[in-house]
């Protein structure tokens, strides 16, 4: 339950409700979804902050802040099943069924009260030859918490997530050698993939349960804002919001799931990786709300750095998430002023 209290009040383990803002700048100095601990409290108490907002009365779910249940696991496990289910039939020549996606568009919408612990637990799942299954259902996943923070309705909150959920289903259609290879690709071979944005449209167009916007999303996902991407060259204003979604989700667990032929990246290079990316690429809109909101789940999370030492996340600069706050023991590290450490693992 959301309150409004005393930030003297604050107790460790509450989550901050709101982005808190100083009124003069109206910029944000503390995330929506940051874990209270001693370092925020003080930070908040600096700035003069004298009241926030934070949700009460889900102290157990936030002193588990790190750990994912065995049921979301189950639950993850079975969607990855059911996408499979999907590629293997549309492989074999079958048709595409409605009850299939709509099932899996449905449980994901519904996932979402547990966004913590999914987001959590996705960098768990490291079965590369599932890759395909399991980087379409965590790029729905994703692109359904951007569509909620971009404040679309939910009518077209579900259709973000069926794009998603078919964004790569021409991979179906692409030679499994060529899919799983572990070196990287030869230009015939690249070519040979990026024809899968073109060849899932292909599939899914004579569906007219799906709509227009839908195919359009599977279409345009590798298009980029500075025209460099296929199969269109499409730039801007002519690329749909789905699409531009979907793009900054693929993109984000691409790089923190382990593939075939390049191992995962921590979220925050993820995140370094993507800002310099989305300067000309993706749209910037659509990256900075991802990154603000998706970076605000790992407050609290433990994290192993580069010299072994293993500490916790306790406070995400708002204008240089890149590079938290690190408590070791009862030293806290900046990572923007101590520059040779580095997170290289979420624990």
């Amino acid at each position: 339950m959301k309150k409004y209290i005393l930030t003297r009040d604050a107790k460790d383990g509450e989550i901050v409700a709101d982005d808190v803002y100083i009124d003069l700048y109206n910029i944000p100095v503390i995330l929506k979804n940051s874990v209270i601990n001693e370092y925020i409290k003080k930070k908040l108490l600096d700035f003069n902050i004298s009241h926030i907002y934070v949700l009460r009365d889900t102290k157990e779910s936030i002193e588990n802040h790190n750990e994912y249940s065995e049921t979301i696991v189950e639950e993850y496990t079975q969607l990855v099943k059911e996408m499979k289910g999907v590629f293997s039939n549309i492989a074999r020549g079958g048709k595409l069924e409605s009850n299939d996606i709509q099932s899996i568009a449905n449980k994901l919408l519904n996932s979402s009260e547990n966004i913590c612990k999914i987001v959590e637990a996705l960098h768990k799942f490291d079965n590369i030859d599932e890759y395909t299954y399991r980087h379409s259902i965590n790029v729905a996943l994703y692109s359904m918490f951007i569509g909620k923070w971009l404040g679309l309705e939910k009518k077209e909150i579900m259709h973000v997530i069926e794009a998603s959920i078919l964004h790569d289903i021409g991979k179906a259609k692409i030679p499994k050698e060529i899919l799983n290879k572990k070196e990287a690709l030869s230009k015939e071979e690249f070519d040979i993939i990026k024809e899968h944005a073109t060849i899932g449209y292909n599939i899914i167009e004579e569906y007219s349960w799906l709509d227009y916007k839908v195919k359009q999303g599977v279409l345009q996902h590798h298009e980029r804002e500075d025209g460099s991407g296929y199969p269109y060259g499409h730039k801007g204003e002519k690329i749909c919001l789905y699409a531009k979604i979907i793009a900054v989700a693929d993109i984000y667990d691409a790089l923190t799931s382990e593939r075939a032929y390049k191992p995962r990246k921590t979220p925050f290079d993820s995140f370094e990786e993507i800002i310099n990316i989305g300067y000309n690429k993706l749209d910037i809109a659509v990256v900075r709300t991802f990154l603000n909101n998706i970076a605000s789940f790992y407050s609290g999370t433990k994290v192993r750095l580069n010299n072994e030492e293993v500490g916790e996340i306790i406070y995400l600069p708002p204008n240089n998430i890149i590079s938290p706050v690190i408590k070791v023991k009862d030293i806290y590290i900046d990572l923007k002023k101590h520059t040779i450490y580095k997170i290289a693992e979420i624990l």
